[in-house]
């Protein structure tokens, strides 16, 4: 009867501690802290997404940087500090856990566009300004100008410089209002870069579904 009553209490006891045990919450995933750990193990990777973060800031805004007379340290540090602005790279962990992968420090927007406008000045800073509006139209137009390369009808600077500004003045944030785009470049445009144009316009909205 003693064994049984102790049976039956040490029972009991694995009872409560299991019990215990289930009312502690594993530790949270955190998928920011994660990413980081990952990072901080594999710096090859970390490294890879800061060269392609830069090369496309580079791709952005390459044009701004001779017109602002930029020099080359000048140019690697706006590369760094916009690609701060990056969007977040997410990815699965263990088990399908998410993971946030972030470029740079994840210094806060606030500090990075403090430091860029002490970086090109006043002057500077209101031409990178006024330039940003152009970026996504810049993008479309490379796509624009690629698929015209090789016809008889490439797209010339000029077309390129005015569809972006044209683009830029239509840019509805996210997208564009292409009949605008469409009305005020159909005179810059001979029919078969018209044509290009409103397939690139197909193939956006059906990318945007």
């Amino acid at each position: 009867q003693q064994r049984v009553q102790n049976s039956e209490s040490a029972t009991a006891g694995t009872r409560r501690l299991v019990a215990a045990s289930r009312s502690v919450p594993a530790a949270a995933w955190d998928p920011v802290a994660e990413g980081n750990a990952l990072l901080a193990a594999h710096p090859e990777m970390k490294e890879a997404l800061a060269n392609y973060a830069r090369a496309k800031v580079k791709f952005r805004y390459g044009p701004l940087y001779e017109t602002l007379g930029l020099t080359p340290a000048q140019i690697a540090q706006f590369e760094d500090l916009m690609a701060e602005l990056e969007p977040v790279n997410e990815s699965f962990g263990p088990g399908g856990k998410g993971l946030v992968i972030r470029n740079g420090s994840g210094m806060a927007r606030s500090e990075v566009e403090s430091r860029v406008r002490d970086l090109l000045g006043a002057e500077g800073y209101r031409q990178f300004e006024e330039f940003k509006p152009t970026v996504p139209a810049r993008a479309l137009i490379v796509q624009l100008a690629g698929a015209l390369y090789s016809t008889a009808t490439p797209l010339t600077a000029g077309q390129s410089e005015q569809l972006i500004q044209i683009m830029a003045a239509a840019n509805t944030n996210p997208g564009f209002d292409w009949d605008v785009v469409s009305a005020q470049a159909k005179d810059d445009l001979s029919p078969p870069q018209q044509t290009a144009l409103d397939r690139l316009r197909a193939q956006l909205e059906v990318a945007k579904g």
